[in-house]
């Protein structure tokens, strides 16, 4: 496929660890976009030559174009990391799109445990001069103690980095990512890895979109949390992107919500690189468990005192989240 003007940029980041992850996201967004010219961007340190190979080959089925771009890992040295679940330095590779993508103005930057199921062109069609991204409000609350280490207005929203339509040229034209490293390597801290960079720098300039555009697969939200029904709906019942976060696939774990959907796709992928662990009882039914006690500390409008009461245990136990 040849670049051209009506080519739709995607970007993303994986390591050969997520291998199974980057092949449903990449054959999903393929499969329901197949009128659309897709050049994927992946961003990457180390990754075999079998996997690109293979993600090359996943993307050629359609007649897309795939891109694999090393960055400058150096350039990241230093950057912080919470003790409690931390990520990959691959989290982080996202905040180099500018000067990786130095001819492209435009770009929908999707984690790897995504799920595409609709038509992207929406997302590009959205005018958002004046903005630095789009993207979806995080479905976690931001309490006190957040906000101020993002210096965040009390009235503003935090958004979620797993799915943005990336404004790249504000980004260069506001010098944003040398702004967004800096504070990445700041000590303080650590909340949330890269998105907190993202939303310090860009507190009010970001543009707001649909939560269906973002759908945690194992995340309550409450109705008084979208703007009216139809936005419910879609949510529920006609998710434009599917957020696996945290999902172990391997596990096999019991009640993990949309895992048909992913395993449709990972078959379609033809990946091979997941392969089953042997887990107890417990473990599998872990994700079901938390689901339903989540949802019912929100249908019974305890979930955030609940959630603040843990934050504080954990800073007296002296754990950085």
């Amino acid at each position: 496929m040849k670049i051209g003007s009506n080519t739709y940029h995607v970007g993303c980041s994986t390591d050969d660890n997520y291998i199974h992850h980057a092949s449903v996201m990449i054959c999903s967004l393929l499969e329901n976009n197949k009128e659309n010219d897709i050049c994927i961007h992946l961003l990457h340190d180390v990754l075999s030559d079998a996997n690109k190979d293979f993600l090359t080959a996943l993307a050629g089925r359609y007649g897309a174009e795939l891109i694999f771009h090393k960055v400058d890992a150096p350039r990241l040295q230093g950057v912080k990391f919470r003790k409690h679940r931390p990520l990959s330095m691959a989290a982080y590779y996202r905040l180099l799109l500018s000067s990786v993508l130095p001819d492209v103005d435009k770009v929908l930057y999707l984690d790897v445990d995504t799920a595409v199921l609709c038509d992207i062109k929406p997302l590009f069609d959205l005018e958002t001069d004046g903005y630095a991204l789009a993207a979806v409000k995080d479905v976690v609350p931001c309490f006190d103690d957040h906000r101020s280490a993002l210096s965040l207005p009390y009235s503003s929203d935090y958004f979620c980095s797993a799915v943005m339509l990336v404004n790249l040229k504000y980004w260069r034209d506001s010098d944003a990512e040398d702004r967004l490293i800096e504070f990445a390597k700041r000590d303080r801290i650590v909340y949330c890895h890269d998105q907190d960079a993202l939303n310090y720098v860009f507190k009010e300039r970001w543009f707001q979109l649909p939560p269906k555009w973002n759908r945690f697969n194992m995340n309550y939200m409450r109705a008084r949390d979208f703007r009216d029904y139809k936005d419910r709906f879609e949510y529920w019942r006609r998710p434009a992107i599917i957020h696996f976060s945290a999902y172990k696939p391997e596990l096999r774990c019991f009640g993990v919500r949309c895992a048909g959907i992913y395993d449709h796709y990972y078959r379609l992928s033809g990946c091979t690189t997941l392969k089953p662990v042997k887990a107890g009882f417990l473990t599998r039914i872990k994700p079901l468990s938390s689901y339903v006690f989540r949802t019912s500390l929100k249908m019974l409008g305890l979930y955030d005192s609940y959630l603040y009461r843990r934050l504080r245990l954990r800073d007296r136990l002296g754990k950085v989240r």
